[in-house]
């Protein structure tokens, strides 16, 4: 539902940051590269190791000769094996943009796709655990859903392996590194509100919000994983001191990164984290929000928060904190 959580998330932020901060580039650095107002275009960042391309979306609404006029920027993560060329969900997330009254500059950065099997085009994020296997509470795949033809190049040791059975199944490069370069660079060239600065996306993409959210929360003004979680192990929030507002979206029957137990944890230790159907141990959602709710520091039991979405194709607000 990206055309519906855009503004929500924004709306969302807004409830922290209320007051405009301008970036570098709503002063003399303003518009030092070609982006074309209304259009997408394609960039490239040199992170070293590979020059990594991102896309930027600049709003019809935005006045390239203002400088007065900060704009929020959402940064919108694709799924393993997506890019920014074939990933269906950018064109959905930009419409809701040029539709809402609050506009907004979209970015879509490209995941790392340093696999040196038959996989080498399937961008990913690195979040911890998804390269690293095992975790602080045991493998992060069930051994019959390994697949070490995952093992990407940055994951693997001096022998050129990764986990002996196959768990790991992103790149390891710093992708927030790469996202604090991103963001340098539309701050430097854009006028952008710093103060209102989101992060969403979906499966491996929802991952990397989550993880944005709970590292780089000093960065971040909300985030909205969609259908993303923690591996086993590895579940994360943000410092108490800073707090997140955070929008999870996520189905209740999602078996591909599942959000609760599924008919698939049949084994005797399968009795805490769940099992997706091709054979990896997520975080269920209770904990991941259990730890977001302490770090926000909300209190009192959770409520039901209407919408007018709600009962439409099955959408819930869950939990709510008055």
């Amino acid at each position: 539902m990206p055309s519906r959580s855009l503004p929500t998330l924004i709306a969302l932020g807004a409830v922290v940051a209320t007051t405009a901060i301008g970036s570098v580039g709503c002063g003399s650095g303003h518009g030092k590269v070609a982006a074309k107002v209304g259009e997408c275009t394609t960039l490239y960042l040199d992170m070293g190791y590979a020059k990594r391309p991102y896309k930027i979306c600049v709003p019809s609404s935005y006045d390239i000769d203002a400088k007065n006029n900060p704009f929020p920027v959402v940064l919108n993560f694709h799924g393993w094996g997506d890019n920014i060329d074939t990933d269906l969900r950018e064109a959905q997330v930009w419409a809701a943009v040029q539709q809402d009254a609050t506009s907004a500059f979209v970015v879509h950065p490209q995941g790392y796709g340093d696999n040196t099997g038959n996989l080498n085009t399937w961008g990913s994020w690195h979040i911890n655990g998804t390269g690293e296997s095992p975790g602080p509470a045991g493998p992060t795949c069930n051994p019959s859903g390994g697949n070490t033809a995952y093992c990407y190049t940055s994951c693997q040791d001096a022998d050129g392996k990764c986990d002996d059975v196959g768990c790991s199944w992103t790149t390891c490069v710093d992708d927030y590194a790469f996202i604090t370069a991103l963001l340098d660079a539309v701050e430097d060239n854009f006028c952008i509100d710093t103060a209102r600065e989101y992060a969403t996306g979906c499966s491996n993409g929802g991952m990397m919000a989550y993880g944005l959210g709970a590292n780089q929360a000093q960065r971040f003004a909300a985030v909205a994983p969609q259908c993303g979680s923690f591996p086993r192990g590895y579940v994360d929030a943000p410092d108490a001191a800073v707090g997140m507002p955070l929008m999870d979206v996520h189905g209740s029957d999602d078996v591909i990164v599942p959000a609760n137990l599924t008919a698939f944890n049949t084994g005797p230790d399968d009795t805490t984290y769940p099992l997706s159907q091709d054979g990896w141990y997520y975080t269920q959602l209770s904990e991941i929000l259990d730890g977001w709710t302490s770090a926000n520091g909300c209190e009192g039991e959770a409520m039901h928060y209407a919408t007018s979405y709600d009962g439409d194709i099955g959408l819930y607000v869950r939990q709510a904190w008055p």
